[in-house]
């Protein structure tokens, strides 16, 4: 899904400045991610969604640096992607199931 992780400055951007740093950065990339959902939907601007956009695009950066640098390949990603996608869809059908019963 994502190969971003596959390109070389994404490497590059990694080394600079190293794992405890970029681990820092990319917990406070996902906090202004949120922040910027959190505006989004309480006022749907176009700038807001914009902002939401650019901040996403921050964290899968950031998680892009860690793929690159934990070696994840990507069908290992996929199949971890495809598994928490059926588990969640799983619990929404057993939740669906449980109200018609009632």
């Amino acid at each position: 899904m994502n190969v971003l992780h596959k390109d070389p400055r994404i490497k590059m951007m990694f080394q600079d400045k190293g794992a405890k740093n970029q681990m820092r950065k990319l917990a406070e990339e996902m906090y202004e991610l949120q922040e910027a959902l959190h505006e989004y939907y309480a006022n749907p601007t176009d700038e807001n969604r914009k902002h939401a956009i650019e901040e996403s695009t921050d964290v899968i950066i950031m998680i892009s640096q860690f793929q690159n640098d934990i070696e994840m390949e990507d069908d290992e990603f996929n199949s971890f992607i495809e598994y928490k996608i059926q588990r969640q869809l799983q619990r929404i059908n057993e939740k669906f199931h449980l109200n018609t019963k009632k």
